[in-house]
């Protein structure tokens, strides 16, 4: 079940990223200043943070597999 959620987070993380980067190429790109740049570069944040859970969680899962091996 655990397998689950972190396959989930990873999709998510996946489409952060993909969202936001044609978001961003739609909204003027390189060219955005301000409070939308500030925006976008978040949403980057957001989806990598996510991407990093995700690969605690596979990390965790595989520990408690050996573990629960042993």
């Amino acid at each position: 079940m655990c397998q689950v959620f972190a396959l989930v987070v990873a999709t998510g993380a996946g489409a952060g990223f993909g969202l936001t980067y044609d978001a961003k190429s739609a909204f003027g790109g390189s060219k955005l200043q301000g409070e939308v740049a500030r925006f976008f570069n978040m949403a980057y944040a957001a989806a990598g943070l996510m991407l990093l859970a995700a690969a605690a969680m596979a990390l965790i899962i595989m520990l408690s597999v050996y573990s629960l091996v042993r």
